[in-house]
């Protein structure tokens, strides 16, 4: 978890120390926002000069145009997506059940109880606006549709194979450790222990596959986020930490780097303006693991460090 404080004014009288004094870990997310934020724009900008080197049998192809047949395909992905973000949403909220911390979230049906979307469609128009104006709605109909787009992505990129396979569990797994820390502010043991065992079970058997680069990459996410919840007890919950070993442990090294920028970034960034805001009060926390899945996902679909550092 990470802390966004409130900046202090300038003001006649000197407020409270307590009031104006940062957490840890607020101070380095604001730093490395600023001080990363120009590698990234970099990274960007590499990223989009470049061009990938072709045969010499492909310099005059045509683009690739989607046949009938292609799309069929895309859109029967995007509709097994949608299914399968309703499926993590309802998980969602069945899981925090068996949350070790004692915690006590708010329990909804154990039944499935259907997409979330087809629902708000479908719903008469004397109950729509009542069903529109609940916030887990809205949160429900942004995972799947987002789950739609990326399996119909996914299909497209890399067709029928084992990588379109796991890269849809991986960012799935992701997604839902987000649903529920945002929901419930929750990073269950009961999803990150079982996944760091497969993780390191699909590194040692598949093909390809380098399980020395996961430990590293393990390693090098649990290293810094156990420090700073070391030197700043309270401020980095320790589902962050081992959720950053997990990702090391899912992309390996030097992906976890990538992965980890992205995450920290992407927190420190949303910190900043909550801080400059106002929109929360002193001590109040917001859930970090979102970021930190933000990241992990993106560093599964796109990969920039072969531009920054070619071999």
């Amino acid at each position: 978890m990470i802390s966004p404080g409130v900046m202090p004014y300038a003001t006649s009288r000197f407020p409270d120390s307590q009031e104006v004094s940062l957490q840890t870990s607020e101070v380095l997310a604001v730093c490395l926002a600023w001080k990363v934020s120009n590698m990234l724009l970099k990274i960007a900008r590499r990223a989009l000069s470049h061009k990938p080197r072709r045969s010499s049998t492909e310099v005059f192809a045509p683009p690739w145009t989607p046949t009938p047949r292609d799309w069929s395909m895309i859109l029967l992905c995007a509709s097994v997506g949608l299914l399968a973000g309703s499926l993590l949403n309802w998980a969602g909220d069945y899981l925090p059940r068996f949350a070790s911390s004692g915690a006590t979230p708010s329990l909804e049906p154990t039944s499935w109880p259907g997409p979330a979307l087809w629902r708000l469609l479908s719903s008469p128009l004397s109950r729509r606006s009542a069903f529109r104006s609940q916030k887990p709605v809205w949160l429900s109909v942004a995972v799947e549709i987002f789950t739609a787009l990326l399996f119909g992505y996914l299909w497209e990129r890399f067709g029928p194979s084992w990588r379109l396979l796991s890269l849809a569990l991986n960012c799935s797994l992701f997604l839902l450790i987000a649903i529920i820390d945002l929901k419930y502010r929750l990073v269950l043991n009961v999803l990150i222990y079982p996944a760091m065992v497969l993780m390191l079970l699909f590194h040692s058997i598949s093909p390809g596959k380098d399980i020395l680069a996961a430990l590293l990459g393990g390693a090098v996410g649990l290293a810094p986020f156990f420090l700073v919840a070391l030197v700043g007890p309270g401020s980095m919950g320790g589902g962050d930490v081992k959720l950053a070993a997990l990702i090391g442990l899912t992309v390996g090294f030097p992906q976890v780097l990538w992965a980890l920028t992205v995450g920290i970034v992407a927190g420190g960034i949303a910190a900043l303006l909550l801080i400059l805001t106002h929109r929360w009060e002193l001590k109040s926390h917001i859930p970090y693991a979102p970021f930190l899945c933000l990241g992990a996902t993106i560093a599964l679909l796109y990969d920039p460090l072969p531009l920054i550092f070619p071999l």
